[in-house]
């Protein structure tokens, strides 16, 4: 992991892992992002649970099995356990994981549906389908204010929410800000994450900064630094706040999350391509139906996908994610399938388009002549062949006469004098 930034955010087990970077040679960043999870006091707790009692709502959201034990004794201590316990009991409750369904288990209550992956968002978007406006809608959160719920007070729906604590800020702030410039600067190569609220007090340091750091660290995150999370709820905080994870352990356990981000280091080649093919994307979005889609499809480049028309158009519109969007200059742009290239180059000449990709070769000659200002040659990767079926006679196990063919072909003479493109010669697949 020479020559490898890895920036740690754990507090308790975080020194754990900044030793095991730094024996494999990793430069190590250690900036806890949170104090730990404080339990809520019982005078709030009471007043959010008396609010969620009086609305009878039709829909109750646990999100961790901890806030919901501390919901629960903290009710008891106030008097209101056995009616948050009835509650629950003859309402449709809803688990954002295993962990959630426990905690419910410890009310006796099951719950009708538990998300398979346990991020709000999964939740809020299972609920937005199913819950009608009106429908009251109590969600026990977990250590701040996810912003997934949002979604359902915009669709008529009473959201109420109970906080049974709150995840801690960082214990050394000037660390932590010293993190985010460090992460804005794109001087981290990897971040790793044991718990999500060190996960959101990121994004609050980072909003601290303004709002447009928050959204340059998310286009960093997407772009340039590879985020870790240790289990599938940190994971999902990260997804919910928009950032983007590319490595999760099988066990979630903070040394096996070091395993998994020297893994994934030694996988990576000595210098990022620049090549469209290979830029990343997150596996979890590849599995959805539609992905390819506008609003779906994550872009790391300059644009996003605004509107795509098979055989017609395809729009590109502005990423504001993007690393250094502010210095894009071109708002929209819109590209159109044509296929033959001398109706492309009638159209761009009546005005139609702003730019073609390519020239027809009997044009080429005319072109530099009459306007050569216009014309660019710009070296591309690929390579044009004849293809044969070689597993057909003549050519079918007969090397001496498919090796006569190739060499009877005059290469210079299609280049030169039928593409005319400026085109080099190859003389085998891969170039000399």
């Amino acid at each position: 992991m020479e020559s490898t930034v890895v920036a740690v955010t754990g507090a308790r087990r975080g020194q754990e892992l900044v030793d095991a970077f730094a024996r494999r040679g990793a430069t190590v960043v250690h900036a806890p992002m949170l104090s730990g999870d404080h339990p809520a006091a019982d005078e709030e707790i009471a007043v959010d649970t008396r609010l969620i009692l009086d609305l009878q709502p039709q829909w109750i959201v646990a999100t961790t099995g901890v806030g919901m034990r501390l919901w629960l004794e903290s009710a008891g201590r106030a008097g209101h356990h056995a009616d948050l316990t009835a509650l629950l009991q003859r309402t449709r409750c809803l688990a954002r994981g295993a962990k959630a369904a426990g905690g419910l288990a410890g009310a006796g209550v099951k719950p009708v549906w538990t998300a398979p992956r346990e991020t709000d968002a999964t939740v809020a978007g299972w609920l937005a389908q199913h819950a009608l406006p009106g429908d009251g809608v109590a969600v026990q959160l977990h250590g701040g204010h996810p912003r997934a719920y949002d979604v359902l007070a915009d669709k008529g729906m009473d959201v109420v929410s109970v906080l049974p604590y709150r995840t801690g800020p960082p214990t050394d702030m000037d660390r932590a800000r010293d993190l985010v410039e460090r992460l804005l600067a794109g001087e981290v190569d990897v971040i790793a994450f044991t718990s999500p609220g060190a996960v959101r007090n990121l994004v609050d340091v980072a909003e601290s900064f303004g709002e447009d750091c928050t959204t340059l660290l998310r286009a960093i995150v997407t772009t340039r630094t590879a985020i870790a999370a240790v289990g599938p709820v940190t994971a999902g905080t990260c997804e919910d706040l928009g950032l983007l994870v590319r490595m999760q352990p099988t066990r979630y356990r903070s040394m096996d999350l070091g395993r998994e981000v020297g893994s994934w280091v030694a996988r990576q080649p000595p210098e990022r391509s620049a090549h469209v093919t290979l830029d990343p994307i997150t596996g979890m979005l590849v599995q959805d139906h539609g992905w390819t889609k506008a609003g779906t499809l994550i872009s790391n480049g300059p644009y996003q996908l605004e509107r795509r028309r098979i055989k017609h158009d395809l729009r590109i519109k502005r990423n504001p994610y993007y690393w250094d969007n502010a210095d894009t200059a071109i708002d929209r742009v819109e590209f159109y399938p044509i296929e033959d290239g001398n109706s492309e180059l009638s159209r761009y000449q009546a005005g139609g388009l702003d730019w073609g990709a390519s020239v027809p070769p009997a044009a080429t000659a005319r072109i530099k002549q009459h306007i050569p200002d216009q014309y660019h040659a710009v070296p591309t990767i690929g390579i044009a062949y004849l293809g044969l079926n070689m597993r057909r006679a003549p050519f079918a196990d007969n090397r001496e006469l498919r090796l006569a063919l190739s060499m009877a072909l005059d290469r210079e003479v299609i280049t030169d004098k039928i593409l005319r493109g400026g085109q080099p010669t190859l003389y085998s697949a891969v170039p000399d």
